[in-house]
């Protein structure tokens, strides 16, 4: 499931999370039945895997309107889980928002291509009432909020966003070309006086 933030004009930032999720039809109808206060919960039993790929909008002016596949390029990579328990190319269904402006006719190949072959991508435009994408969208809102915080000062949204920094996998900062995993996921890790690094 995919979803994205950043995209108004006062944002500076532009981020991108992939939440990888073994039966998106369950998470969806579980998640039908609860409030917006459950869906921590669900991402913390449901994902196994959680990427973000991110950018400030003046490096994203070197991408061009390529800079979506770049970013799906991050989010569909194949990081090793021991909780997945699966080895070999597997298929990986990536659930597209609506309003993400891709070509698709060649997009699933291209994604294959990114991931070195060890995973089949296929993607789909996700109805937007599907309620599993409100587990990427709580990624991204709260990795967007802390990313676009001033980070001199303490700060509500960056520790909204360190409760869910350890279920965060790999972050990317696609116009640095900077990786970030596991405990580096935190946000002391990644947002200094200076801005990201």
């Amino acid at each position: 499931m995919v979803a994205c933030r950043g995209s108004d004009e006062r944002s500076r930032y532009v981020v991108m999370v992939g939440v990888r999720l073994a039966d998106p039809e369950s998470v969806a109808k579980r998640l039908s039945t609860l409030g917006e206060a459950d869906i921590t919960e669900v991402l913390r039993d449901a994902a196994f895997e959680i990427r973000i790929a991110f950018s400030t909008k003046q490096k994203l002016l070197t991408f061009g309107s390529d800079w979506q596949y770049a970013f799906l390029t991050e989010v569909v990579q194949d990081t090793f889980n021991p909780r997945r328990g699966r080895t070999g190319r597997y298929p990986l269904i990536a659930h597209l928002p609506a309003d993400l402006s891709v070509e698709s006719g060649w997009l699933d190949a291209y994604l294959t291509r990114a991931t070195y072959g060890r995973v089949r991508v296929r993607t789909v435009t996700a109805n937007p009432d599907n309620r599993a994408l409100a587990l990427p969208t709580l990624v991204a809102r709260s990795f967007h909020d802390a990313i676009e915080d001033d980070p001199g000062f303490p700060s509500a949204a960056r520790d909204r966003y360190d409760a869910l920094a350890p279920l965060v996998t790999h972050i990317e900062d696609v116009g640095l070309n900077i990786s970030y995993a596991q405990r580096g996921t935190m946000s002391d890790a990644l947002f200094r006086p200076s801005g990201p690094t």
